[in-house]
This record gives C-alpha cells, structure tokens and sequence, in this order.
C-alpha cells in the first residue's frame, strides 16, 4: 500500500469518506441509510474534492497522509468511477501518502472486478462486510451468494467485518468458532440504530460467554476486535466529562455526491434525508462537546461509550440526547463484565502455569474486579 504506516502518521491520519452512490441493492435490518436513491457522484466531483484534498489547505495542522474510502450505498454500484478515480489517482505523484480502501457487501462482485482487484491488490484494499456465516448473514443482509474466499485470498490481511443483530445473535458463538476454523481474519461491530432490549442482550450474553470459554480452551488464538470490553485503564473515570464533538475527530471528512462536506457520513443526506442534513451541516463547525447523560454519571464504563451525534439525530431527533443510552447501553456493560471475567481467568491461568504477573496486569485485574462486583451487586 501506498499509506506509510509509522505511528506518526497513523496519528496524524485524515479520513476521507466519498459517497460515491446513494443507491445499495440491499436492504440490512440494521442499515442506518434510510434515504437512499439512484443519485451519484460523477468524476469531475471526485476529483475535485480529492484535489483540494491533497491540496491540504483546509486540513488540521500536522495531517500528514490521507485515507481514502469509497461508500455508499453499495459502492460496487459504481466500480467504474471507483475505477477512473482510483487510475487518475495513481497516473502521478501526490504531494501526500494516502491509501485506497472500499467497504463492500460483496453481492455486485463480477468477474471484471476480480481481474481489476487482482492486478492492483497492493495499491487498493477492499473489506468485505459479511455477518460471519450464512445463516446469520441471511437473517441480516440477504442469501445472495458471496465469494467469501476471493477477499480471504486477495487480501488475506483484511479482516472481515461482521455486525452484530438482535434477531441472529442467537448464531455468534457458531459464526466465531466457524470463522476461526476457516482462519478468515474478522472483527465484530455491534448494531447501532435500534434497542438491545433485555431478551435480545440476554442472549448475547450467554452467547458471549461462549464465545469466552472457547477461547480460555484455545488460548492460540486472540480474541475478534469488537467482541468483549478490556479498556481498564477507562474503567471507573475519577472526573466527569463531556463527549468530545465529534469522536472521529477533525481529521475527518464525507463528501456527498455533489462534493458538499460533512462531518460524518451518519451526519450526510443518504442517512438522514437532505434538509436535516443540510441544516445540521451549518452548525457543525459550531459545536465542540456534548453533554453527559445525567443518568451515565455513576456507570464505570461511561468514558468509553460511543456518543453518536448522526444516530442521536436518527433515533432522537436531538444531537445532545445520546442514542446509545437507549440502544447500546445493555450490551456495552456486558461486554465489559464478560471481557473482564475473561481477563480474569485468563490472568487464574497465567499463576497456575507458575507465570508472574506484570504490574499492568495487577491492575488491570483489581479494576475487572472491581466492575464485576459493580455489575453484579
């Protein structure tokens, strides 16, 4: 890839998100695009908003490589713009390293695309989003077929990115077991834009728990990003404090289809309908923090929960009303009780085997503790 990786420019990183189409040929239970069409973006907007881009004038002070991924909609909807920009893009010297990457759903694959992909898989990365075996993918997104094994293979680094619904969590200790057999590297997101009401977290909960017997009895293998909540240096914050507006950052931008700029792509027309966008995007540039929910005051966790301003608008209506407080907000805490318990045990282990442990893992294990005490009491 053309993205230099040095922790200083991973620091310094911008994002740029181009909605390259409003359109997606499916329809997950979990999308938060509610306004799709057949709209898209035509190259000469591409490329002047990549230009101004690699310009840099409008960037943060310090940005020193740029992230480029496409979306949608389905961005393989318009694999011939993604195509002509990603060409154009690499016909000269840019004056800053940036990298290429597509989130897709894999369903509008063709075998011209595999040829283009093949030939260019270390200049361009594509991440599959695929609910982690056909059964839950099924419930989620479709039962179209997907050639899983041409994005293991070409990209054999990229993880796949599975999305956790209320309706097929039943399937997560499977989906976990089945991938690590298969060895398809993969992490987890958790579905936003809709209630984990208590049934639904509890079977996540016994299904997570699974999840962390089977990797105490395969101790090789690492646990999926995403999966369980380990963030003890977090856990239990001495002060209060106010979200940070917005938690991408500065060095983060979405251009729409007509190149206008928006915070974020859960704050752009395709998620929440052109004049709400519209609206909210004059007073973007206004707002630095958010509020704390009075009732997250006393939860251990609350420093390292999500504040989402485009589903707080979604859901609520309101960008300083936390959607996650209604939506999140049980399995959150069971991530982190769960994650604790594992570190827990895995720790129980590590004295067992006569192995000593670090001052770091001390800690953290007083504070695992102690929110398992918290959480169970």
């Amino acid at each position: 890839m053309d993205e230099q990786r040095t922790n200083d420019h991973m620091r310094a990183r911008r994002d740029l998100f181009l909605i390259v189409t409003r359109f997606c040929n499916l329809n997950c239970k979990y999308c938060y695009e509610s306004h799709r069409s057949n709209k898209h973006m035509t190259f000469d907007v591409a490329r002047s908003v990549l230009e101004a881009e690699f310009d840099g004038a409008d960037h943060p002070s310090g940005t020193a490589t740029l992230r480029i991924q496409f979306m949608g909609g389905e961005p393989l909807h318009r694999f011939d713009l993604i195509k002509e920009v990603a060409e154009w893009i690499w016909s000269e010297p840019r004056p800053l390293p940036y990298s290429l990457f597509i989130r897709t759903n894999g369903t509008l694959l063709t075998d011209e695309m595999k040829a283009w992909f093949t030939e260019n898989n270390e200049r361009i990365a594509v991440g599959l989003s695929f609910d982690g075996i056909p059964a839950m993918h099924a419930i989620n997104r479709s039962g179209k077929a997907i050639d899983v094994e041409f994005f293991t293979t070409t990209w054999p680094e990229q993880e796949i990115q599975m999305t956790l619904f209320k309706d097929s969590v039943h399937l997560l200790d499977e989906a976990v077991r089945e991938l690590h057999e298969r060895h398809v590297p993969f992490t987890v997101s958790i579905g936003e834009g809709f209630e984990w009401d208590e049934k639904s977290a509890a079977v996540f909960e016994s299904e997570l728990s699974r999840v962390a017997d089977y990797y105490l009895r395969h101790s090789d293998l690492s646990p999926a990003p995403g999966l369980f909540s380990m963030a003890f240096e977090s856990f239990f914050p001495e002060a209060s404090f106010e979200w940070k507006f917005c938690g991408t950052g500065s060095n983060f931008a979405a251009y729409d289809i007509d190149g206008e700029r928006y915070l974020c792509h859960l704050l752009s027309p395709v998620a929440i309908g052109e004049e709400t966008a519209k609206t909210f995007r004059e007073m973007q540039d206004t707002i630095t923090t958010l509020p704390l929910d009075s009732s997250c005051h006393d939860c251990p966790i609350r420093s390292t929960c999500q504040n989402c301003c485009g589903f707080n608008l979604k859901i609520h209506g309101d960008i300083e009303k936390p959607a996650a407080r209604t939506t999140l907000c049980r399995v959150r805490r069971i991530q982190a009780k769960i994650g604790s318990l594992f570190f827990l045990k895995k720790q129980q282990e590590k004295i067992e085997n006569g192995e000593h442990l670090s001052p770091r893992e001390w800690n953290d294990a007083q504070v695992a503790l102690r929110l398992l005490k918290h959480f169970t009491t």
